[in-house]
């Protein structure tokens, strides 16, 4: 889902492209809290907007976007939470018809089984502690975020406020165990500045944009403990009010069967209707967001594909490495592969493989790598006037890390 917030779909946030021109002090708890503008009564803190800048400027020299700044962590701090606003729910709906599409509609071929010539399909499944993953789908609700989390955007110049991310109209994705079991995942809690901080590096294979890191908060509903290894603390109140499977919807299913390559009008009218239902109560959603639904139901299937074909997930750390927020502010969390370089990454990605598909060419994991190394080393040299030596991915990235924190 962290790498739908750099897809080319998404609008860029208007505080992003206007230089900052007062804002509160975030690390104190209680400056700059005030009633929003807007007669919602909402009370939050204000951040104020002046003359526009382009938004390469501000990712690339964030001293020119917000200049009273009190330090380079906290506009970095400040950014992230900018960018991961917005759009949750068309990611959500993408990222479960895309686990739906690759894990429960396709088979893979094993090793060969008895008999000559024969080959062994084998199906992969969710598991949690053992138990299958009988359903998962999409939770319409609340969280409890208190007003120094809330963060509204004023424009007096248009004049205009923009109020930000709305925790009473939020989502997050459940997941149940064929034990009764249920599980939280929530992905977007970065904007109220709530969650964990997943290292993400292990896990971003085969095509996917190489970020360091990715916002998460994950929760065991009936955990013994309260806690488990993966939750965030300090905890965070989930109201829910609405849930709605995405496994075992009838439309949705179909869908499933005939992505990516073989979708329909009727099965791109199947993911908009869903997305609708899920927030009829409400609001239809725009038609930006329906087709970012669509997009990002197919964007990611082969990506997936492939990481399920290698058994990637065989490879995945025995525990996921994570952090507090606390590790946001740091350098090494926003040293590495930077994220503006991982969206060029995902644009290069989505042109090469429309590329491959025009040409009738097959998209494996020996193409995919090579477009990678292609576009990491071109990437590289530019930036550091130097040639990349690395064979592999693993070393491409450390390569960057290692010039990012010689650099800051």
């Amino acid at each position: 889902m962290d790498t739908h917030r750099l897809h080319e779909l998404r609008p860029h946030h208007r505080a992003l492209t206007h230089k900052i021109v007062s804002a509160p002090d975030f690390r104190d708890s209680a400056d700059g809290i005030r009633e929003f503008p807007d007669g919602s009564g909402v009370l939050g803190r204000i951040i104020t907007l002046g003359d526009p800048i382009h938004l390469d400027t501000a990712l690339a020299h964030p001293e020119e976007w917000w200049p009273s700044a009190s330090d380079e962590d906290t506009r970095d701090l400040l950014t992230q939470r900018i960018i991961s606003e917005g759009f949750i729910l068309p990611s959500i709906l993408g990222t479960l018809v895309t686990l739906m599409s690759a894990m429960y509609a396709t088979t893979y071929t094993s090793a060969k089984g008895k008999g000559k010539g024969t080959e062994r399909k084998r199906q992969i499944r969710l598991k949690y502690y053992g138990s299958p993953i009988s359903d998962f789908g999409i939770v319409k609700g609340s969280v409890n975020i208190d007003a120094r989390h809330r963060m509204g955007y004023l424009i007096p110049s248009e004049p205009l406020f923009i109020k930000g991310q709305d925790p009473d109209d939020h989502y997050w994705i459940y997941f149940t165990t064929a034990a009764g079991r249920d599980i939280y995942l929530d992905c977007g809690l970065y904007a109220f500045h709530k969650g964990r901080v997943l290292e993400a590096q292990p896990y971003s294979k085969h095509g996917m944009a190489p970020l360091t890191w990715c916002p998460t908060y994950f929760v065991d509903l009936m955990s013994s403990s309260g806690k488990n290894k993966l939750e965030a603390l300090p905890s965070v109140e989930h109201t829910e009010r609405e849930r709605f499977s995405v496994l075992r919807d009838p439309s949705l299913e179909e869908v499933a069967r005939h992505c990516p390559t073989n979708l329909n009008p009727e099965h791109v009218e199947a993911i908009v209707g869903f997305l609708n239902k899920v927030s009829s109560s409400t609001r239809k959603r725009s038609y930006l967001e329906q087709k970012m639904a669509v997009t990002w139901s197919i964007g990611s299937f082969f990506i997936m594909q492939l990481n399920l074909e290698n058994r990637e997930y065989l490879n995945f750390p025995d525990e996921p490495a994570l952090h507090d927020l606390g590790y946001m502010d740091s350098g090494e969390a926003m040293g590495g592969v930077f994220r503006e370089q991982a969206e060029l990454y995902s644009k290069h990605m989505r042109k090469w493989e429309k590329k491959q598909r025009k040409g009738n060419k097959e998209v494996t994991l020996e193409t995919m790598e090579a477009a990678y190394q292609e576009w990491a080393k071109k990437m590289y040299k530019e930036h550091y006037g130097e040639e990349a030596t690395w064979t592999t991915r693993e070393e491409a990235i450390q390569a960057w890390m290692g010039k990012s924190f010689n650099t800051r």
